[in-house]
């Protein structure tokens, strides 16, 4: 024997007493020397399972601890997902609505004003004719207004464009409403689609409608 023995994480443990009265005493009493021997080993491997209990119940508690830090970043990051998901949604939505607005007052301008949608194209039709003095112009329409021809020529005849001459062609493109003038001679092309006319004036129009909206909600709160 060394005189030396190990705790559990391999540090050095110094024994008691001088080894070489050590070797005398078990000499002398080998079975009482058992017996304390025996009982050093059960305190210290009681003490061990103490120690490694204890370092458990750190770990334990650490892992946890740590698990709940991990699960807290998380939930952290999910909810700011989720808040960025909602608002892209409400964007999404008031787009939406603004769009569905839109539709709606455009199919009212063609349909429920039916003269004054007329009085548009006419309008439009005599102040390209005036501006380029073109005396030949190719007048596209949708397929909607071949019944209002005749009316749209005696309109057209009423206004500075008296001299020009107007051809009139019918395309499925033009099924959302208004118009696209062509001057014969050199080509040019004037769109006039109301398409074309809302997505010039998206941004006034939305501020339109989202302002009456928000009167509106306004409103609703008083």
């Amino acid at each position: 024997m060394n005189g030396e023995g190990k705790r559990a994480d391999g540090s050095e443990i110094a024994e008691r007493g001088d080894p070489s009265g050590l070797l005398e005493s078990l000499e002398r009493d080998c079975e009482s020397r058992e017996r304390d021997l025996a009982m050093h080993a059960g305190m210290e491997r009681e003490r061990l399972t103490r120690e490694y209990d204890s370092e458990m119940l750190k770990l334990s508690k650490s892992l946890e601890m740590d698990r709940e830090r991990a699960v807290g970043e998380e939930r952290k990051k999910m909810e700011h997902r989720a808040a960025i998901e909602r608002r892209k949604l409400a964007m999404n939505l008031r787009e939406e609505f603004v769009d569905w607005i839109v539709r709606g007052a455009v199919g009212e301008f063609i349909a429920g004003n039916r003269r004054g949608y007329l009085e548009f194209l006419a309008a439009t039709v005599a102040g390209i004719a005036a501006e380029t003095g073109a005396p030949e112009l190719i007048v596209r329409l949708s397929p909607a207004e071949r019944g209002d021809e005749a009316e749209l020529r005696r309109m057209i005849a009423g206004r500075a464009a008296a001299g020009a001459s107007v051809e009139f062609r019918y395309e499925e493109g033009l099924s959302g409403g208004g118009l696209i003038v062509e001057d014969r001679a050199t080509g040019l092309v004037y769109n006039h689609s109301l398409e074309r006319i809302v997505y010039r004036n998206r941004a006034s129009i939305r501020k339109a409608v989202l302002d009456a909206i928000a009167e509106a909600e306004a409103g609703n709160h008083e």
